[in-house]
């Protein structure tokens, strides 16, 4: 026969409350939690829809450069590059020459694309 033991407990409203008070703030804990499990799936969800959508963007761009003609041009977009710097002494009348054609060809072809 197994011996049983009876505790007597002050004030049971109190603990009720406590206890009521410690499984509310469980539940409500419990709720974020499975707010932020959503967040999460919704996440990944949204990352693997914008990996599909570069994927779709590097496919459009790799066929409009297959369409467009082949230029020796580029445009840089961040700082101007550092020219060396020329002096007028050590460049000869042929040179000069060679350099001023060159750039009436640089021109042309900027025209051509404006």
């Amino acid at each position: 026969m197994e011996e049983q033991y009876f505790v007597q407990i002050r004030d049971p409203l109190d603990m009720r409350r406590s206890i009521l008070g410690s499984s509310k703030q469980i539940i409500h804990i419990l709720q974020r939690y499975e707010r932020i499990k959503d967040l999460r799936v919704r996440k990944l969800d949204k990352i693997s829809q914008l990996k599909a959508l570069n994927k779709e963007i590097n496919l459009i761009i790799a066929k409009l450069k297959k369409e467009f003609p082949e230029s020796g041009l580029r445009v840089s977009l961040g700082k101007e590059e550092k020219k060396p710097s020329v002096r007028k002494s050590k460049i000869s009348g042929n040179e000069l020459y060679q350099l001023e054609s060159e750039l009436r060809q640089i021109e042309e072809k900027l025209g051509k694309l404006a």
